[in-house]
């Protein structure tokens, strides 16, 4: 499970991934060297604690249907930990 910023914004990415290495790579492709990577968590179920997590900050989320949020990064790290 991880959290990234995009630089020059305050809004939070949370996602999830086997291969963190590759994904950011794929995120970095639309927003080439932009992204700060703010936070990883290795977890035995990132699918439920992902499901569990936006569940939760369904308040904060920047966007329907996306994985940004507008809240602090120690609001979405307390939610994750």
């Amino acid at each position: 499970v991880y959290i990234v910023r995009p630089k020059g914004t305050r809004k939070l990415k949370l996602g999830k991934s086997k291969k963190f290495k590759k994904r950011l790579n794929t995120l970095n492709t639309s927003v080439p060297d932009n992204i700060d990577v703010l936070f990883i968590l290795d977890v035995e179920d990132p699918t439920a604690v992902e499901q569990c997590v936006k569940s939760i900050m369904k308040p904060y989320i920047y966007r329907k249907n996306k994985e940004f949020y507008e809240c602090t990064i120690k609001k979405l790290r307390e939610v994750i930990l």
